[in-house]
C-alpha cells in the first residue's frame, strides 16, 4: 500500500497482501531498496489478510544474514515436508543489522502470520500491536451438495523452531497495545533506542525532535488553560494566541496549531518545522519561547511587551 521513511530515518511499509513472487517481485525488491538507507524498518501487516510464502522468503531474506530455514509445510496426503528458506541473495543492500519492527492485530492473517511468526521465532523482529488471527492451514472449499461447501484444510505449518504453529491461537505481540497505537508505540520505540546510541549532539538533536512530535500527537499532555494564558502574545518571531483551549502559533503568514508534549514544550500539529518550548526570562518574571528546530537549532525568541 505504501512505503516512506518517517521523521527519524525509520522506514515504514504499509504491506496489503504476500503476492506471489511471479506478480511481485519487482515491487517488492525495489520497496525493500528503497528502506535499505533507513536505521530501522516498520512493516506494518494490520491490513494484511495473507498470500504467498514466496514472497515472505524474499522479504525475510533482506533481514537475515544466514541461509535460514524459515518454515516448512506437511500436505495432506505426502510424506515429505515441503521447506521454505530465505535466499543467499538478494538483490541491493539488504539491511542484516536493521532493527525490525512488525505491526500486527486480529486482521493479521495465514502468510503475513507466518512472516510474523518466522521473525518472532528466530528473534529477528520485535512483534508490536495485538494477537494475530489465527490462519495456519492452508486449504479450500469443497462441494458438500447443492446448498452447502465446506472449506476444509489440506495441510498445515510447522515452524522449525517450536515445531507447531498459531492456527486457532494466533501470535500474541512481543509489546502489546491498541492496534491503532501501534505504529506510534514502534516508532517510539525505535526513536528511544536510535537516541541512545546517536554519535553527536546534532543526531541526538534531530532525534529528540521526532520522538517529541511522536509521543505529542500519540499522548498528548493535558494543560490547564490558566496556564496556556500565560503564555499567550506577541514574540520577536512571530505571535502565540488561545482559541478554543488550544494554543496556536502565528508566524511567516501561517497558522499553526501547538499540541502539548508537556506544561511547557508544545509541537507542531501539522508538519511544520518549529517546536516551541516556554521557559521563565532571566528574571523569572515573563515566558519566553524557544523554537526548536526539526534538523537541530533553536532560537530564543522574547516576548514583546505590549504598550500600555
Amino acid at each position: 500500500r505504501e512505503v516512506k521513511v518517517l521523521d527519524g530515518n525509520i522506514g515504514y511499509l504499509d504491506l496489503g497482501g504476500f503476492s506471489g513472487f511471479r506478480e511481485a517481485a519487482e515491487t517488492g525488491i525495489a520497496a525493500m531498496n528503497f528502506l535499505a538507507n533507513a536505521d530501522a524498518v516498520i512493516v506494518d501487516l494490520r491490513r494484511n489478510g495473507g498470500g504467498s510464502p514466496e514472497m515472505i522468503q524474499l522479504l525475510s531474506s533482506y533481514f537475515l544474514k544466514e541461509r535460514t530455514h524459515l518454515n516448512s509445510f506437511e500436505n495432506r496426503g505426502e510424506d515429505t515436508l515441503e521447506q521454505y528458506w530465505s535466499f543467499h541473495h538478494v538483490p541491493g543492500k539488504p539491511m542484516f543489522d536493521t532493527d525490525l519492527y512488525i505491526l500486527t492485530n486480529r486482521s493479521t492473517f495465514s502468510a503475513a502470520e507466518e512472516f510474523t511468526y518466522d521473525m518472532k521465532n528466530l528473534k529477528r523482529a520485535t512483534i508490536v500491536g495485538e494477537t494475530t488471527g489465527g490462519g495456519a492451514h492452508p486449504g479450500g472449499t469443497k462441494v458438500v451438495n447443492d446448498s452447502f461447501t465446506v472449506w476444509v484444510p489440506t495441510g498445515r505449518a510447522v515452524n522449525p523452531i517450536t515445531k507447531t504453529n498459531w492456527e486457532g491461537t494466533g501470535i500474541a505481540p512481543d509489546v502489546a497495545v491498541d492496534s491503532e497505537k501501534a505504529l506510534e508505540k514502534a516508532q517510539t520505540m525505535a526513536l528511544e533506542k536510535m537516541l541512545k546510541a546517536a554519535p553527536d549532539e546534532e543526531a541526538k538533536a534531530q532525534l529528540q525532535w521526532a520522538l517529541n512530535d511522536v509521543k505529542a500527537k500519540s499522548e498528548p499532555a493535558k494543560v490547564e488553560e490558566a496556564v496556556l494564558k500565560k503564555y499567550v502574545g506577541r514574540y520577536t518571531e512571530g505571535e502565540i494566541a488561545l482559541e478554543n483551549g488550544s494554543l496556536y502559533i502565528l508566524a511567516m503568514g501561517r497558522k499553526t496549531k501547538l499540541v502539548p508534549l508537556s506544561q511547557t514544550y508544545f509541537v507542531p500539529e501539522d508538519e511544520s518545522e518549529i517546536q516551541v518550548e516556554f521557559v521563565l526570562d532571566p528574571e523569572g518574571k515573563e515566558y519566553e519561547a524557544i523554537g526548536h528546530f526539526r534538523y537541530g537549532g533553536k532560537e530564543r525568541m522574547a516576548r514583546i511587551k505590549e504598550k500600555k
